[in-house]
């Protein structure tokens, strides 16, 4: 995975969200994988951010809301990993704790 991250990563995510606009209206029965595919997108950007070591309280702010909104829908997903689960809850209840875990796995 690329260690760099900038602001310019978090486009996914607005793509992501834009997408989820177009279900929304046009495909409602695709809704619970649009949410899915959001969070992933939340989650990746949360690990680079990690690796990367960049910090910004109004960006995790932002995901965090993310993962409070659409997680249940993410963890009803059958394609969802084990650890993408335990991610998506740790971030659920605080994106600062995900983030520790983040780190402790990727050194070792």
């Amino acid at each position: 995975m690329n260690t760099k991250f900038t602001v310019k990563n978090l486009d996914i995510i607005t793509a992501k969200t834009e997408q989820l606009k177009l279900i929304q209206s046009k495909y409602p029965w695709l809704l619970k994988y649009g949410y899915s595919e959001l969070i992933y997108a939340c989650s990746m950007c949360l690990m680079k951010m990690t690796i990367a070591k960049f910090y910004d309280n109004e960006i995790e702010h932002y995901i965090q809301n993310l993962y409070r909104e659409y997680t249940k829908y993410y963890l009803t997903t059958k394609k969802v990993s084990f650890n993408g689960k335990l991610l998506a809850i740790n971030a659920y209840f605080d994106t600062k704790i995900a983030r520790m875990i983040i780190s402790k796995l990727h050194r070792k």
